[in-house]
């Protein structure tokens, strides 16, 4: 890797562009000579060793599976995701969707997988590294493949489901990761989502992927197992990290490493608006969460105390009115509320004023 890497100089993305604006069919560069390249792995590659990785492959970057469907963790993304932030590489994690894994209801499936996925890698970012926000997690990717025996309209809702719900639980856009056969076969060629980055996966040393329907490709898995060991007939030996020896899957950004930092940002997301496949800024991805009153759950001496309603005044003071489901007023005694928001957290502690609770927010790095 070391040789491909030292060729592809100069190749890639031009700094300043949108950095999800990809490769189209026009790309002349061969899938190994785009100089950033990184890794994915799961269980299959036994206890990782992602010091070899990085040093010797020059990994830039590096995701693991997380979750497979509903209720199955990968066993080696603990391990794989501390080793992925003790090294201080752009990381992330992907969710192998696996639909009907859970509920005969389409939508109730897709929702609980979703939530799933979040679950388990929140957990790890907040447990290994240093929050999502500290611009070296890269977007959560979700892996869709499986056949299920749904006609196509059901794919469809089932994804978007997915995408909306993963969407709103991690407060990020999404990547999808997909191929044209499973595209073609489950979705009918349906363009609805080619608004969304695509990570592609194609077994090839060539200059452009299979990625019908959509036309531009952000990540491409260029090198898998078997007879899709690319890197190992290119460079006569697998690459390095894995236990057994046996292949990795390896992947091309499409740009500048400066590019793929960005998308670390959640300003630089695409988000799913709306079931019609329209896309659009991250809400989240402000200097504050998005305008007008946010409803948030509070509890009070450990009983649920209904809706409460935020509202942003100049100054930066927050004026909080809480609602009790039974109509009655808030009376109970709350210590703090948190708020993340990127590339800060706010910190609310609050004190109560005849029935209303008042508070500065104090922001921390």
């Amino acid at each position: 890797m070391n040789e491909m890497k030292a060729m592809s100089e100069g190749i890639g993305g031009v700094q300043g562009q949108d950095p999800y604006f990809g490769c189209d069919s026009s790309n002349e560069t061969a899938s190994s000579m785009f100089p950033v390249q990184g890794v994915d792995v799961s269980q299959y590659q036994g206890v990782f060793d992602w010091g070899a990785a990085i040093n010797e492959g020059r990994a830039e970057f590096g995701f693991a599976r997380a979750s497979i469907g509903y209720g199955d963790v990968d066993s080696q993304f603990n391990r794989n995701y501390a080793s992925m932030c003790d090294y201080n590489i752009l990381r992330g994690a992907y969710h192998f969707a696996y639909p009907k894994s859970v509920s005969s209801s389409i939508e109730q499936d897709a929702k609980d997988e979703a939530n799933y996925f979040a679950e388990t890698f929140l957990k790890a970012e907040e447990t290994y590294g240093k929050g999502m926000d500290c611009g070296m997690v890269m977007p959560p990717f979700v892996d869709y493949e499986q056949k299920t025996p749904w006609s196509q309209e059901e794919n469809r809702l089932w994804i978007t489901t997915f995408i909306e719900t993963a969407q709103s639980a991690f407060k990020r856009g999404l990547i999808i990761y997909t191929g044209d056969n499973v595209w073609s076969t489950q979705m009918g060629g349906d363009p609805w989502l080619t608004g969304m980055p695509l990570w592609v996966p194609h077994y090839s040393n060539g200059t452009v992927p299979g990625m019908t329907p959509w036309t531009r490709w952000a990540m491409w898995q260029w090198s898998g197992g078997g007879s899709g060991d690319i890197y190992r007939n290119l460079v006569g030996e697998p690459f390095p990290g894995s236990e057994s020896g046996g292949s990795v899957d390896v992947n091309a950004w499409w740009g500048t490493l400066e590019q793929l930092r960005q998308i670390c940002d959640p300003k630089y997301d695409r988000w799913l608006a709306d079931s019609s496949g329209k896309i659009g800024p991250n809400p989240w991805a402000t200097a504050q969460p998005p305008g007008g009153d946010l409803v948030i759950k509070a509890q009070a001496n450990n009983t649920e105390t209904g809706d409460i309603l935020r509202r942003i005044r100049d100054g930066g003071d927050l004026t909080f009115t809480a609602r009790l489901a039974d109509g009655g007023k808030y009376t109970g005694r709350c210590q703090e509320l948190h708020l993340h928001v990127p590339g800060q957290r706010l910190d609310m502690a609050y004190r109560i004023e005849g029935g209303e609770m008042r508070s500065r927010a104090v922001k921390k790095p």
